[in-house]
């Protein structure tokens, strides 16, 4: 019976991204009823809640290439460590991953945080918000 844990677990998480994926459709149509209604009455100004800004957000930037180009432009140097790694073990040649450690520390030499963009990325690319204030 060990084995229903990590089962339940699992289906646990698929039956979670449903239901944020139902969530954010119903935010994205309230939003979108209340665009329509200020816009009837002629108003200006439109008060959205954060989840509604979110789905409107998430919703227009769905066939965005920009996430995955920034996803792959930050997490290259990480890539090209573990290719260096692998083509150093088989291949016994390290120019990969002396450019790729190279790289990390010009990229550290010039101000960036690449660890914190590297996290940032990647907690972006699952849902969850690094930087936003409370």
């Amino acid at each position: 019976m060990k084995w229903l844990s990590p089962l339940s677990s699992a289906i646990d998480g698929v039956i979670g991204v449903f239901k944020r994926k139902q969530e954010q459709k119903a935010n994205a149509e309230q939003a979108k009823a209340k665009l329509k209604q200020t816009k009837l009455a002629g108003e200006h100004e439109v008060t959205l809640t954060d989840a509604e800004g979110e789905a409107l957000l998430s919703q227009g930037l769905e066939s965005s290439w920009k996430d995955e180009y920034v996803t792959v432009l930050i997490t290259s140097p990480y890539a090209l460590l573990i290719i260096g790694t692998i083509s150093l073990a088989v291949f016994d040649d390290s120019r990969m991953l002396d450019a790729a450690a190279m790289t990390i520390s010009n990229l550290q030499n010039a101000g960036v945080d690449i660890d914190f963009l590297f996290k940032a990325v990647v907690l972006s690319a699952i849902g969850l918000k690094v930087w936003r204030g409370k």
